[in-house]
């Protein structure tokens, strides 16, 4: 990937991409705020949107002081959980080669999508006697891969997505740039 960002040309091998069902999480609990606030503003910028979420917890405790409204106190408590899922969020972001990543090609990082191994866990004991044999035959599973608690672990594919910020996380050889994506005047994937 090749992009010029404010005059100056980067070669990114790498993106740094988020578990998007943690990103979507987060988009619902901005969206309820931004909603039981009612569009509380500070002067600065409307309280719920993305870059309020973030530094939410910084400036909830000034905030809090002037909500008198049950559904404003509500609100800001869903953005202060927004700002801590935030940090989780960034904590398990995983950096995917470009050319791993479906949509690249696609000058808009929301677009962007790359898939990683994980497991998901089965608990067979609420799964009914007659259902049991489709869910191991589903996953080519066999009795003996239920563990003694009951649980059947199966591997499934995790997507990572982009977050809602105005930078992207980039990886290039010189090392790891953060990119405002507004910034980009020209944008490439040249095959690796």
């Amino acid at each position: 990937m090749i992009l010029d960002v404010s005059g100056f040309q980067h070669e990114a091998t790498h993106v740094r991409l988020y578990p998007a069902a943690e990103i979507n999480q987060w988009r619902a609990l901005v969206g309820q705020a931004q909603v039981q606030m009612g569009g509380v503003n500070t002067g600065i910028g409307f309280i719920g949107s993305p870059e309020w979420a973030i530094g939410g917890a910084v400036v909830s405790g000034l905030l809090n002081a002037g909500l008198t409204n049950a559904s404003q106190k509500a609100g800001m408590e869903n953005l202060m959980k927004a700002a801590a899922l935030m940090d989780q969020i960034r904590a398990a972001g995983k950096p995917f080669p470009v050319d791993e990543v479906a949509g690249a090609d696609l000058p808009n990082p929301k677009a962007w999508v790359a898939m990683t191994k994980g497991s998901q866990n089965i608990d067979m004991n609420v799964v009914g006697m007659m259902s049991r044999g489709a869910v191991l035959k589903q996953h080519n599973k066999t009795k003996d891969d239920i563990d003694k608690r009951g649980v059947l672990t199966i591997e499934i594919d995790v997507p990572f997505i982009a977050t809602d910020d105005e930078f992207v996380t980039l990886y290039t050889e010189s090392g790891t740039i953060q990119a405002r994506w507004a910034a980009v005047n020209t944008y490439r994937i040249v095959a690796a």
